[in-house]
């Protein structure tokens, strides 16, 4: 049976089979998925309500003290976690900023517009202002969590980058020549 011999267009001229699925198409057009013919928004909604209901009365309890759990791990070994401890000491021990904000610049220093000191200036601080041994703790923990979280080497504190001025900008801009005519 060749191509041409095959009755595709008759079978869609028939007025029946054109009939069945415009109504079809007309049915399921404009709806969401959730509502064609086998499954409905009810019953999506009665199957929802059990799984919710059931995750509630047999796993609900176990997996929110995981989350919390894990919340606290997250807390206690993160880098942004012991950073904001070191500060968060540093200020109630009056310093003027905490060595976070010495060794990658701290956001809690940063918010009071405190520059970042640099090598000298931080170890004329801790001569002048000795640590205490809870700030000790903590900045042992935070480099433990930096020196992890890096690979295996800590940052090298850097001095911020200098401010450039609009005329330094201007100057070093490459110009385009100029178009005779």
């Amino acid at each position: 049976m060749s191509f041409e011999d095959h009755e595709t267009r008759t079978s869609f001229e028939d007025h029946e089979t054109r009939t069945s699925f415009g109504d079809s198409f007309r049915r399921t057009r404009s709806k969401p998925v959730t509502e064609t013919l086998s499954v409905t928004q009810r019953s999506l909604d009665q199957a929802w309500t059990a799984f919710v209901l059931h995750w509630n009365a047999e796993t609900g309890p176990p997996f929110r003290r995981l989350i919390e759990a894990r919340k606290e791990t997250h807390e206690r070994l993160s880098v942004a976690g012991a950073a904001a401890r070191v500060c968060k000491v540093s200020w109630a021990a009056d310093r003027l900023c905490c060595y976070a904000h010495y060794l990658e610049g701290c956001a809690e220093c940063r918010k009071y517009g405190l520059p970042r000191p640099t090598e000298r200036e931080w170890s004329r601080f801790l001569v002048d202002s000795l640590l205490s041994d809870e700030e000790q703790s903590w900045i042992g923990h935070y480099r433990r969590a930096l020196h992890e979280a890096c690979g295996g080497s800590l940052p090298q504190p850097i001095e911020d980058p200098p401010c450039t001025r609009q005329a330094d900008v201007e100057q070093h801009r490459p110009r385009l020549p100029a178009v005779i005519q």
